[in-house]
């Protein structure tokens, strides 16, 4: 079951599509703010067993890049550019800019987003609509069919609490239900009375400086993404994340303190070492060619390594102009296949600034 947790830690810090659809709701100004609590469960480890919290500490550590969230990009001849790890969420401790993320801001032209749709909803409902067969079923078949009445059930329930009709739910693919169900109610809410996510704030301020605002992807891309898992795999990940929902609103705060102490690859260490342990609890050994791993590390190459080699690519003609701010999922900058390295290895000087 922990392996949904290390599924929605990656994508919370890896995808923008986690609140671009909960973004296009009617916004009810005058609700009240509702406030997201939970536990920091790395802290918890630390206390209920340190070997656990010392071995995520190590492997966090032999992560190239692993620390750091703003990083400054420069070349001979060409005005300096930015590079900053977002987390997909409208927590106030995010989306307040720290000041070298201001400063970097106002030098700005250009500011590259995973999707530029994130700032205008009009131009995202009309790539979701352009894109529905990739995110529900146009065959005839629904979740009905997919699932079991005890899964059906559980499912319903969780659902009831999101206030999201069934009617509309039931023809939805196991992916976009998991993917709508990976943020806690309180967000879900947040967002629908109009608070701003941490890109969608980056690319406000952006515009009050007079730059433009790109896309290194496209919402096709980011679909597909998840559309293209088996059906099987898709329904084992809503249902473990069903399961586990209870859970959410510490794993979203234990995301969200690595967040701000700037440590992206120590989030995805404690993800694996979740799965790792839930793995020995069953009696099965934790090693890396055992499934639970294998379709992370896959999951994994599919939604963060691949697309940090597409991201680089399409950077680069950007960068070549100078004076742009790329802001995307901060589970895109560390790593030797990161986007620190790969500009690194494009010969760009990238040095940690925040």
């Amino acid at each position: 079951m922990r392996r949904a947790r290390a599924i929605i830690i990656l994508v919370a810090l890896a995808i923008t599509i986690l609140f671009v659809w909960q973004a296009n709701a009617p916004v009810f100004a005058k609700a009240p703010v509702p406030t997201c609590h939970g536990r920091n469960l790395l802290e918890n480890l630390r206390t209920a067993n340190p070997d656990g919290y010392a071995e995520v500490i190590r492997r966090e550590k032999s992560v190239v890049n692993g620390q750091g969230l703003l990083w400054k990009i420069e070349h001979p001849g060409v005005a300096p550019s930015f590079l900053y790890g977002t987390m997909h969420m409208t927590d106030e401790r995010l989306t307040t800019l720290p000041e070298p993320v201001y400063d970097a801001l106002e030098k700005t032209r250009t500011v590259a987003l995973e999707i530029s749709e994130i700032v205008d909803k009009t131009k995202m409902a009309m790539a979701i609509a352009r894109n529905i067969s990739l995110l529900a079923y146009t065959d005839g078949r629904t979740l009905e069919s997919v699932l079991s009445k005890k899964e059906l059930a559980l499912l319903k329930k969780t659902l009831s609490g999101y206030a999201m009709p069934w009617a509309s739910s039931r023809i939805m693919k196991p992916w976009f239900v998991m993917l709508s169900l990976s943020l806690p109610r309180c967000e879900v809410e947040r967002q629908k009375i109009g608070k701003k996510a941490l890109d969608a704030v980056i690319a406000e301020e952006a515009k009050k400086n007079g730059a433009r605002i790109v896309g290194l992807e496209t919402v096709r891309e980011q679909f597909s993404v998840f559309e293209a898992l088996p059906e099987k795999v898709q329904k084992e990940f809503l249902m473990n994340s069903l399961r586990q929902h209870h859970l959410l609103e510490d794993q979203i705060e234990t995301m969200k303190m690595l967040y701000l102490q700037r440590r992206p690859a120590a989030l995805w260490e404690f993800a694996l070492y979740l799965t790792r342990k839930d793995m020995a609890a069953n009696k099965t050994a934790p090693d890396p060619n055992r499934q639970d791993i294998a379709l992370l590390k896959k999951f994994e190459k599919e939604l963060v390594l691949k697309r940090n080699k597409i991201m680089h690519d399409r950077a680069l003609p950007l960068l070549a102009d100078g004076k742009l701010f790329i802001a995307v999922g901060a589970a895109h900058l560390p790593g030797k296949h990161g986007l620190v390295a790969l500009l690194q290895k494009s010969g760009y000087k990238v040095t940690r600034v925040y």
